[in-house]
């Protein structure tokens, strides 16, 4: 059932449905970090763990329905991620700041109120976890200490405090949030010998498509070789893997919805491209017949918002010829190529390495 436009509480609706949308479920058997384990054996754990993704489904499904209940605001006051965020930062905020000990988590009243302070009625998500089974003894304004607990199944009550020290709190909780605690992915607990690369990669990749998937893999095998990395102060940019060393980034590649497509999300990248244009014309030519419409036509330069002229400087304006005709394009909108699949990526990256003196270590 779609979500209406004249609905007050759009925002938390689509937000709890997307969450839902992005809980990737656990395989029935992984092996598990054994410094995560706990007082539970791996079968245990794995049993576990898919309990409690279930368990974050129904709520946000109960989000859905009575965004209210749970202290959502209407879309008029509706601030932004800080709402959007409740349940996660809720949980995380718990389980972080207690101790665990006979199925029990004993909280710090103060340091949980801290990490909480942006939120608003706070005591209604109390009452919606309650509603799910979640025991709060002694949670009060002036309590010292509280203690959570789940009598009917403390299995989640260990789970929820090992992927919680599992989370890696030198990541930028600006371009990683989603793909950290929020994303209840198994990635965190999963043995980190079963990785090739770092969780988070993978968390990333349980939720892209087969084609970036495949990109994305050898991409960082190209970056491994020419020493780039994901730094931890900017995993991504514009929802792709962000690759960097020191000032220079390898192309972004993701799964994207354009205004001018169909509503289907593509893979995509983008590169700026401006002395390959004519030093590899027929480089450029190859690339442009297996995606066409992306050369040879001329687009607006909107960092100039109309008040430059053609003979003016300008940084983002690109000047090229193609097919025996001058083309204007900007950087900012050059050059998005849709619908790609890793030999077209492998051309375009090559061209990448050339026009950006990036070579092999």
């Amino acid at each position: 059932m779609g979500i209406k436009k004249d609905d007050p509480m759009r925002t938390a609706r689509a937000a709890a449905r997307w969450r839902i949308g992005n809980i990737v479920p656990a395989p029935d058997a992984f092996k598990v970090n054994k410094q995560l384990l706990g007082n539970l054996d791996e079968s245990e754990f794995v049993f576990a763990f898919k309990e409690l993704q279930k368990l974050i489904v129904q709520i946000y499904e109960d989000v859905e329905k009575s965004p209210y209940e749970w202290g959502f605001k209407d879309e008029n006051k509706d601030v932004g991620a800080a709402s959007n965020n409740r349940i996660s930062d809720f949980l995380y905020a718990f389980f972080a700041n207690g101790t665990l000990k006979d199925n029990e988590l004993t909280v710090d009243t103060a340091s949980f109120k801290k990490a909480v302070r942006k939120h608003k009625n706070i005591e209604l998500i109390v009452f919606g976890l309650n509603k799910f089974g979640m025991f709060f003894d002694g949670f009060s304004e002036n309590a010292a200490l509280f203690i959570v607990s789940y009598p009917d199944r403390p299995q989640l009550i260990e789970v929820l405090y090992q992927y919680t020290k599992a989370q890696d709190l030198e990541f930028s909780p600006v371009t990683a949030y989603h793909y950290t605690f929020p994303s209840f992915s198994y990635r965190w607990c999963e043995e980190p010998t079963e990785q090739k690369y770092e969780p988070i990669f993978h968390v990333k990749m349980d939720l892209s498509s087969s084609a970036v998937q495949e990109i994305q893999h050898w991409l960082h095998e190209k970056a491994d070789e020419y020493g780039y990395e994901i730094k931890k102060s900017k995993p991504f940019d514009k929802g792709c893997v962000f690759y960097q060393k020191g000032s220079k980034a390898l192309p972004h590649v993701g799964d994207r919805v354009f205004d001018d497509g169909n509503g289907k999300s593509e893979t995509y990248t983008k590169v700026i491209f401006r002395n390959v244009l004519q030093s590899h014309p027929g480089e450029i030519s190859a690339i442009a017949k297996k995606v066409p419409g992306v050369f040879g036509k001329s687009g607006f330069c909107s960092c100039c918002n109309g008040n430059k002229t053609q003979d003016e400087t300008c940084s983002m304006r690109i000047l090229y010829s193609f097919d025996g005709k001058d083309y204007v394009n900007c950087a900012y909108g050059s050059f998005y190529f849709k619908n790609i699949t890793l030999d077209i990526f492998q051309d375009i990256f090559t061209l990448y390495l050339v026009e950006n003196k990036i070579k092999i270590l």
